[in-house]
């Protein structure tokens, strides 16, 4: 599974997108690859969903957020002692990748300016549009 967050939030199962639900699912995903594997608690989860404006049913929601998100992407989605983490590969998630080439190209610049130049124009191509473009409107 490959994520993808330099642009709209998505997963990818091969060349097919997978569906990830409405936006609080969609952004429950980019908190947890933010995170990069860390565990991010519920009570975050929630007030980043919710802004402080807990519904009484915030944390029974999250949970259904989680299950339909781990139906779609997997055991990757793991359940902490204090909230959820996401355990992917680096090279599996754009914004990631983007960073270990960008660096590896700074490696190179003084050896093999041609190689490095390539290799930033594939980092470069990357992107597809602002990171988390889909969640514009929320704060977090």
């Amino acid at each position: 599974m490959d994520f993808r967050v330099l642009g709209p939030v998505t997963a990818h199962d091969g060349d097919t997108e997978v569906e990830l639900g409405g936006p609080k699912q969609r952004l429950v995903l980019a908190m947890l690859l933010a995170a990069h594997g860390a565990a991010v608690s519920t009570d975050a989860l929630m007030e980043g969903l919710w802004l402080g404006a807990l519904p009484t049913t915030a944390r029974k929601t999250l949970q259904g957020y989680v299950h339909h998100l781990r139906s779609r992407i997997g055991e990757a989605l793991r359940t902490e002692k204090s909230g959820y983490s996401l355990q992917v590969r680096d090279a599996r998630v754009d914004e990631r990748r983007f960073g270990a080439e960008v660096a590896e190209a700074q490696g190179r610049l003084e050896i093999d300016p041609a190689a490095a130049a390539d290799q930033l124009a594939g980092a470069l191509a990357l992107w597809r549009g602002n990171p988390y473009a889909d969640l514009d409107d929320s704060p977090v």
